[in-house]
């Protein structure tokens, strides 16, 4: 009976070693993708306009990463039409997953770190030069992928110090946001409501003042705290360089959109299970997208020409598709959140859509921001077969 229940110990002792943290990301022709949902599955759920019908398309997991790193991030490059995955397998944790939405296929680039730690960094993408910036440590670090784009290479890329933040911000790293080539930092505690640290990424220096953002008129700005940050995006075709990002802060208590070109943020209703850890979020040219930690997805629309209009009126709508059905590409068994038998019960973190494009365009040393959020909910995948099975053993 020793062993049974020493086996029993262990059985559980695994099990809940085994998480997921999922993200989802949109790519540049504005279909959604959700990754790592449902027994690590990866799905593409269409174009908004389809949404409504319910059906998904299982992506096949060559190559792809296991989303179990405890710091997963997902970015759109949109110039180049490709989705990168930072720290997504624990195993290896510097490999950053490259997914081309084109050929619908994964690969792998190595990185070394220079001093960067994988599963603590808060990065985004800057969207002209294809870097990445990561804060790190108290330092801010790039990553080149400008000659990567949509395929990985054999040469391991590095991560280079910047510049040591000026800002300091205790354990808890900032959210990040980027737009008009510039990265905002959010919830630094010497802070107030509305208020965000910059750093001017074509010039390479972190601006001396803190940017204000004040509150449209009939909205509130966002407060001093921590959260994720999404993108609202510009088509590519018009070459401008993304002027809102949408802050979710960690009490919930709205959805912030920040118009950088006026300065301005106008709020709107939280998403479902705000508050709740291991949300991930995304944006697109017309829609906020959250997968929530209990596995559903949902969606808010938004006119980024009308802010002040679609802003009071925008509501979070669940995308009725048939993801917790559906057969995955490499037959993994899963269920659905509350279901029974053998599988797991999937739910998410912070992703990030991540770029920022085109020429500055701000007013008197402000900066832009739309922005990238990270993964951190650890899902436990407990398989209910080998632990019923140990228990009868422990019976005997």
């Amino acid at each position: 009976m020793r062993n049974a229940f020493t086996l029993l110990s262990a059985a559980l002792l695994a099990a809940t070693s085994v998480v997921a943290t999922p993200c989802v990301v949109f790519d540049a022709s504005w279909n959604l993708y959700a990754f790592g949902a449902q027994g690590s599955n990866d799905w593409n759920l269409g174009l908004q306009s389809s949404w409504a019908a319910g059906s998904v398309t299982a992506i096949s997991k060559t190559n792809a990463p296991p989303f179990d790193g405890p710091n997963t991030q997902c970015f759109l490059s949109q110039f180049n039409n490709a989705i990168y995955v930072i720290n997504g397998d624990k195993a290896n944790p510097l490999n950053v997953h490259i997914f081309d939405p084109t050929a619908q296929s994964w690969s792998v680039q190595s990185t070394t770190a220079g001093g960067v730690d994988p599963t603590s960094v808060q990065a985004i993408l800057d969207h002209d030069t294809n870097v990445f910036f990561g804060l790190s440590g108290g330092t801010l670090y790039q990553l080149d992928f400008s000659l990567i784009k949509a395929t990985a290479n054999s040469t391991a890329a590095p991560w280079t110090e910047v510049e040591a933040s000026p800002f300091s911000y205790g354990s808890t790293t900032p959210a990040m946001a980027i737009a008009d080539n510039h990265i905002f930092f959010m919830g630094i505690p010497a802070n107030t409501a509305g208020e965000a640290n910059i750093f001017v990424i074509h010039f390479a220096y972190f601006q001396p003042q803190v940017q204000e953002f004040a509150a449209a008129s009939g909205f509130n700005t966002f407060p001093a705290l921590g959260g994720e940050v999404t993108s609202l995006w510009q088509d590519s075709a018009t070459g401008q360089v993304q002027q809102t990002f949408a802050f979710f802060p960690s009490d919930g208590s709205a959805t912030y959109v920040v118009d950088v070109l006026t300065n301005t943020t106008y709020s709107l209703a939280a998403p479902p299970n705000a508050t709740a850890s291991g949300s991930s979020y995304a944006g697109s040219t017309t829609s906020l997208v959250q997968l929530a930690s209990n596995g559903e997805i949902y969606y808010a629309t938004l006119d980024q020409t009308s802010l002040s209009t679609t802003a009071k009126s925008a509501s979070w709508s669940k995308i009725n598709n048939n993801l917790w059905s559906a057969t995955s590409a490499s037959s993994s068994a899963f269920v659905a959140p509350g279901a029974t038998g053998t599988g797991v019960a999937a739910a998410a973190k912070v992703t990030g859509s991540s770029t920022a494009t085109g020429a500055s365009a701000f007013n008197s040393s402000t900066a832009n921001g739309a922005g990238s959020s990270k993964n951190s909910n650890k899902v436990l995948y407990v398989f209910s077969a080998v632990v019923v099975g140990l228990l009868g053993l422990a019976a005997l």
